[in-house]
């Protein structure tokens, strides 16, 4: 048996194209942003890491976080008072 060929004479190649853009598009697409997420993780760590105020009050912790660097406030050491009314 052999395999059923076209051309633009006695066919419509186009056709075939379409359907194997439909097909490899999403595939092609989700491996792309697999990539694009790993490079970014690789580039980000360089930037992850604890990081203080120029006054010393504060303390942030910068991470990756679902392929985001991601702002982490530190829990304060001594829980806050509430006001009472």
């Amino acid at each position: 048996m052999s395999p059923c060929l076209t051309n633009a004479d006695d066919g419509n190649p186009a056709g075939y194209c379409d359907y194997a853009l439909q097909l490899l598009t999403p595939i092609v697409a989700k491996e792309m942003a697999r990539a694009a997420a790993r490079a970014f993780a690789e580039d980000a760590e360089r930037y992850c890491g604890h990081y203080r105020s120029e006054n010393g009050n504060t303390t942030m912790l910068v991470t990756v976080l679902d392929g985001q660097l991601t702002l982490v406030r530190r829990a304060p050491r001594t829980p806050m008072r509430h006001a009472r009314f």
